[in-house]
């Protein structure tokens, strides 16, 4: 029996902006949307800060491990429709918070402790209808988008400055512009030694499926060192989501640059970059148009400890778990698993995933909700494929991302459904 508790409203609702201009359809504001600062937030570092999509690299792996199928779930009444969710430790070292904006643009937080929830106070009460929240837990406050910038998105600090997609269509680094032309939804990662951030708005393959018809063309990379800005092109088609993954794909310790790029012809495929624009290697096509892939995380999901990106093949229309390995200058299929669905038809919230240890055996699992989005499933994978070692039974139609929050090596999963915030923590 889930335990659950109603959570008051924690401010009035935000009204859409209107969408305007060009290539990207940037969001303007009206007289209803929540104030926004003009300054970009200058006090805030990379680590600080919890994303909707797991790590600052774009990699939905979390650290840690917990067995969540073994915990009885917290539930959670909201007060609105779930947007997006976002979660941190608590900054008072015990527990974690969790972030809802719900689709009006309200933002409601909720605090976890030995099972136990409590209404918790966030800043500012709401973001403009549709910005993902961007979470600063130690001081308990979301990044707003400022003046002039794209409110499908939000600012991320970086060592060289923060970057924010501008209305205009540039994009700012600090106190610089460059005309890269960002996507007007494209969230910013972090690496090593670079940002990324998808570039060349075109809508020359119009699927439409993460929102609207825009996707990019280019590449931008930015320099943590001094801030500067480079692209090159993407080599067939364009690229079919809003950020890249940042991550070894070759287990040489070498960070490379992940994404989806699609064509009418043959539809999606996973291509992995250098920094420089060299292909590291390419994926299969799915073999026709209008047909994507959803490039989830990047982990040694097998034994052996060889990196695998886990991926699932037409989440809308029966989707296929698949796992590839780098051979060469190939992404080779390894294993399959049939009957996942980790994006909802439309929504530019990309994070319906996640990957972690689940069972504390060193070897981290893909959490992923099943083709009708009522279960999360648990997969593991063994020797000759995937195994489906566990479920986690939401108690609705599963809406909206997952999301992690790791306390002292422990990791505790939350998923959003209809009207509720789910936690399960061990």
């Amino acid at each position: 029996m889930h335990r659950r508790r109603l959570l008051a409203a924690a401010a009035s609702a935000t009204a859409l902006g209107a969408l305007a201009g060009c290539q990207g359809a940037f969001p303007t504001e009206d007289a209803t949307t929540t104030p926004r600062s003009s300054t970009l937030p200058a006090d805030v570092s990379t680590g600080d800060v919890a994303y909707t999509y797991g790590q600052p690299s774009g990699n939905r792996v979390a650290d840690g491990a917990g067995d969540v199928t073994a915990t009885e779930p917290v539930s959670v009444g909201l007060s609105g429709t779930p947007a997006w969710l976002v979660g941190a430790p608590d900054p008072s070292g015990d527990g974690t918070k969790w972030v809802v904006a719900l689709e009006d643009g309200t933002l409601e937080a909720v605090r976890v402790v030995d099972g136990d929830a409590t209404v918790a106070a966030v800043s500012p009460p709401s973001l403009p209808a549709g910005t993902p929240p961007a979470f600063d837990a130690h001081a308990n406050r979301v990044l707003a988008p400022p003046r002039g910038t794209s409110t499908l998105t939000h600012p991320t600090p970086t060592p060289a400055g923060t970057v924010a997609v501008r209305a205009d269509g540039s994009l700012q680094v600090g106190d610089r512009t460059h005309e890269v032309d960002p996507l007007p939804d494209a969230r910013v990662v972090v690496g090593d030694e670079h940002a990324v951030v998808l570039a060349g708005a075109t809508r020359q393959y119009d699927h439409g499926a993460l929102g609207d018809g825009v996707e990019a063309s280019d590449i931008a990379t930015i320099s943590l060192q001094d801030g500067s800005v480079s692209t090159f092109p993407v080599g067939r088609g364009v690229v079919e989501g809003t950020s890249p993954i940042l991550a070894d794909v070759t287990g040489d310790g070498t960070e490379s640059i992940l994404v989806t790029e699609s064509d009418a012809d043959a539809g999606a495929r996973i291509v992995a970059y250098d920094h420089d624009g060299r292909v590291v290697a390419r994926g299969p096509a799915v073999g026709s148009g209008y047909r994507w892939r959803h490039q989830l995380a990047v982990a040694p999901f097998h034994p052996d400890g060889v990196p695998e990106v886990a991926v699932v093949k037409t989440p809308h229309i029966g989707g296929t778990v698949e796992f590839y390995r780098r051979d060469g200058e190939t992404f080779r299929l390894v294993a399959t698993a049939d009957g996942y669905s980790s994006h909802a038809l439309g929504s530019r919230n990309l994070d319906g995933a996640r990957a972690f240890d689940v069972d504390g055996d060193g070897t981290p699992e893909l959490v992923v909700p099943t083709d009708d989005r009522l279960s999360l499933a648990v997969l593991s994978r063994t020797d000759d494929g995937v195994r489906r070692s566990g479920v986690l039974d939401p108690p609705a139609t599963i809406r909206g991302n997952l999301a992690t929050a790791t306390v002292d090596g422990t990791t505790t999963l939350a998923a959003t459904t209809t009207d509720l915030l789910t936690v399960w923590s061990r």
